[in-house]
């Protein structure tokens, strides 16, 4: 097992084949209402809180994301959402969603993928646009817009706006082809292996 603070709000836990077995789980039937999985993320969360001690997890909300590994083990990422950076982050427009045009196919593909694969832990949702052969991807995340993020988007494509006014006017004019989980729902399907 390997834990691995990515940032003051995000904890990477690397579990092997074997630490599986040991918490009597498995990628296939992670669940929350699994009582085993349960188990398993406090067992795990008492680990984080004595491995990472200047990370305060007692009062947060934490989001869990879990990725399988070629060797039958996962990988968990822990977004801590305290209500004070909540707060913050309204206050701030963390979640302000940012618009980026792309104008092809295989750059929609190729952009979903590495935003999967390089900053998934900063995405609260994503929702995908057509019209006039433009796609719009819309993507809202938890924390503020990093250059990380906007490095990404901008590397793929153009950013063209900001904000809930704007994500708006996308949705009354634009196509709705993706709802909520618009770069995993196009990695799955559209991405060539």
């Amino acid at each position: 097992m390997n834990i691995e603070a990515i940032d003051c709000q995000t904890i990477k836990i690397t579990l092997s084949d074997k630490d599986m077995q040991k918490y009597s789980i498995t990628y296939e039937k992670m669940d929350y209402n699994d009582k085993k999985t349960r188990q398993a993320i406090i067992k795990l969360l008492y680990k984080v809180r004595n491995d990472i001690n200047y990370i305060d997890i007692s009062k947060s909300k934490i989001f869990i994301e879990a990725f399988p590994t070629e060797e039958g083990g996962c990988v968990l990422y822990l977004n801590i959402l305290c209500e004070i950076e909540k707060e913050k982050a309204l206050k701030n427009n963390f979640d302000t969603p940012i618009i980026t045009e792309i104008k092809d196919l295989d750059i929609l593909t190729s952009l979903c993928k590495n935003m999967l694969n390089r900053c998934y832990n900063l995405i609260l949702k994503s929702n995908l646009y057509y019209n006039n052969s433009k796609f719009i991807l819309i993507v809202y995340s938890y924390y503020k817009q990093d250059n990380k993020l906007l490095a990404l988007l901008s590397e793929h494509g153009e950013i063209i706006g900001r904000g809930s006014f704007a994500s708006s006017l996308i949705a009354e004019h634009f196509k709705l082809i993706v709802k909520g989980k618009a770069i995993e729902t196009v990695t799955n399907y559209l991405t060539k292996y």
